[in-house]
């Protein structure tokens, strides 16, 4: 059987602490919050920081033969489902379901297209 020992702990510091320790939590929270901006409408988010920095610089995605092109317009994060309590009793992750929308541009492919089936039908 396991008894708690309570052990009292000895501070053997000459100084306190220099710099006070901030709430390493709110810390998280705060630059998670700067990451997503979701507070700001997506037409407002500051290009340079965070996801929005992070998605401009992946689009546009381009095909190999440069016919397609997926464009990046914006993100939008859902609500979450069920609040963390509700996740831990039914063991589920926590998150917020995510949407973006992005434009693909594939008139290039359709022009050709069009152009192939023209010449072929002048060919005959």
């Amino acid at each position: 059987m396991a008894t708690s020992v309570t052990r009292q702990v000895r501070n053997f510091a000459k100084r306190d602490a220099a710099v006070p320790v901030p709430d390493l939590t709110l810390v998280q929270q705060d630059a998670y919050e700067r990451f997503l901006q979701l507070t700001k409408p997506h037409d407002k988010r500051d290009p340079r920081i965070g996801l929005e920095a992070l998605m401009r610089e992946i689009f546009p995605i381009e095909s190999y033969d440069a016919s397609m092109r997926l464009r990046y317009l914006h993100y939008k994060l859902d609500p979450p489902r069920y609040r963390p309590d509700e996740c831990r009793e039914l063991r589920l992750t926590y998150g917020m379901p995510s949407a973006s929308a992005s434009g693909s541009s594939a008139t290039a492919t359709r022009r050709s297209a069009r152009r192939r089936s023209t010449s072929a039908r002048s060919r005959s």
